[in-house]
């Protein structure tokens, strides 16, 4: 009976992390609000295998761009609004400045994959994730090196 009893509370468990995390996955397009819609292909006309997330309030498309067959993705809110978007890119591309800054402030403690973050009306963000005391944090810096907080200008 013990057995059954930490069985189904097994099941149970996994069950509802499942669903928990189906809130992350891929969403139809159909489900997708239509003024985010609208903005995303006015934005990204030529854009191509689009899959779409929703997550904390936000609208994610993960595209692949067809001027250079570049994969991103592009963040909207509710209203169709484009927050950000996202573009790994290689260590050549980034700027010379941030590559000082990552090299003499965190020399051997970040991960050699950038990407480019791309704000309206804001600064454009590297970013790049660090070690710091055992754990991994997501550094931003704009393209003069100075870090920045995401939130910033």
């Amino acid at each position: 009976m013990k057995k059954i009893i930490i069985g189904l509370c097994l099941l149970s468990a996994t069950t509802m992390m499942y669903a928990k995390d189906l809130k992350t996955r891929y969403t139809p397009e159909k489900n997708v609000p239509m003024s985010v819609k609208e903005r995303f292909h006015r934005d990204y006309p030529d854009a191509s295998a689009i899959h779409w997330k929703y997550n904390d309030g936000r609208w994610d498309a993960s595209f692949r761009k067809m001027d250079g067959n570049i994969e991103m993705t592009s963040c909207y809110d509710a209203k169709g609004h484009h927050i950000d978007s996202r573009v790994p890119i290689a260590g050549t591309a980034v700027p010379d400045k941030v590559m000082h800054r990552l090299n003499e402030k965190y020399a051997g403690r970040y991960a050699h994959r950038y990407t480019k973050i791309e704000r309206p009306m804001k600064r454009d963000l590297y970013q790049v994730k660090v070690k710091e005391q055992g754990a991994y944090r997501n550094l931003y810096l704009d393209k003069r090196g100075h870090e920045r907080d995401y939130a910033s200008r």
